[in-house]
């Protein structure tokens, strides 16, 4: 028995706001991911500082970054589900990657001051609103529904996925 999503019925269902334009629904998204990274990095330095003597957690500071990842990436998948943003696991994806990026290559310097305190929220809802326009234009240029007009055959491989041969050009 399948619903109209075509999953499961023993599969547990995502709550549904109501649903907004992309723009605001990853905007909020990003916020919301960007406030709880920067809440979990202040834990972890005062954690680190408390059992440390110290805010550098030392080898331990890599497993509380791919932790503070992952609880980012879960929570904004779960967001931008219930406001109906379209692909939320690649605009996540996207959205979490790009600021990390920016921050390992331009602001490491100035992780720890205060103003990152709001500026990486602000970061981080901007780049996912730059990941939903992404992944907008990545499904958009899916070459899978044109995969077999160009074959030159009348065969098609049925057993793999379908690929593209170019017509001849004579």
């Amino acid at each position: 028995m399948a619903d109209d999503e075509g999953n499961r019925s023993w599969l547990p269902s995502m709550p549904r706001l109501r649903r907004l334009p992309m723009v605001v629904g990853a905007a909020i998204a990003g916020l919301t991911c960007g406030l709880v990274a920067t809440g979990l990095v202040w834990g972890g330095e005062q954690g680190c500082d408390a059992v440390r003597g110290r805010p550098s957690c030392g080898g331990y500071g890599l497993l509380m970054l791919l932790g503070i990842i992952a609880v980012c990436f879960a929570l904004g998948v779960f967001v931008l589900t219930i406001f109906g943003v379209a692909d939320p696991g690649v605009t996540t994806f996207f959205g979490i990657t790009l600021p990390l990026l920016a921050i390992l290559g331009v602001l490491l310097d100035y992780v720890f001051d205060t103003w990152m305190a709001f500026g990486l929220p602000l970061l981080v809802a901007g780049c996912f609103v730059l990941s939903a326009y992404l992944a907008r234009a990545l499904a958009a240029s899916d070459p899978r529904p044109y995969a077999d007009q160009g074959t030159t055959s009348g065969e098609h491989d049925r057993e793999g996925p379908p690929h593209y041969v170019p017509p001849d050009v004579g």
